[in-house]
């Protein structure tokens, strides 16, 4: 399992899959081209930007860019601690600091056919852009320690706590 920005999975098929390839060709396994399938999502009003991919055990993968340490646990944030993010669009490792460890915004999807309030947290200085949501955040540098979920370009973010609580996962390492 693996878990990702709820929004990048609203609307989407059960099935996600890599460009230039068809989610018929999934089927009931894994077949080339098989990302995984929805396995639950937070998202809702008051909820947390979150959804849990179910994935095949081959294409797990503890990778980060740069010389970051691979996430060995989780924490929820602090407010004014550094965190630091592997931003999958901008292919960087970009750190800043906590500025909300309880924040409430609002996500309004690129189609406007939805919106929802949301509970996570923030940071000021990642830079992340649109296509980074999803992205893991880290407390500090190196620490190996999983705070949250990218999700907007303004700083907001899942708690990983949220995603970890409701689903009962733990970090695999």
């Amino acid at each position: 399992l693996y878990v990702t920005a709820g929004h990048c999975d609203e609307g989407a098929a059960d099935y996600w899959y890599h460009k230039n390839f068809n989610q018929n060709d999934c089927g009931t396994g894994f077949a080339v081209g098989c990302i995984g399938r929805r396995a639950g999502t937070l998202l809702a009003n008051n909820g947390s930007d979150v959804a849990m991919m179910q994935m095949a055990d081959d294409q797990d993968s503890s990778s980060v860019y740069a010389n970051s340490t691979p996430a060995s646990g989780w924490w929820w944030p602090i407010q004014n601690e550094g965190a630091c993010s592997s931003l999958g669009m901008t292919g960087a490792w970009d750190c800043g600091t906590v500025s909300d460890d309880y924040y409430t915004y609002n996500l309004l999807g690129s189609s406007d056919q939805w919106y929802y309030q949301l509970v996570g947290a923030d940071h000021n200085g990642i830079a992340g852009v649109k296509g980074d949501s999803g992205s893991p955040i880290v407390r500090q540098a190196n620490t190996g320690t999983a705070i949250g979920i990218a999700s907007t370009t303004g700083g907001a973010f899942a708690r990983f706590g949220d995603a970890a609580n409701a689903f009962s996962i733990s970090i695999r390492t």
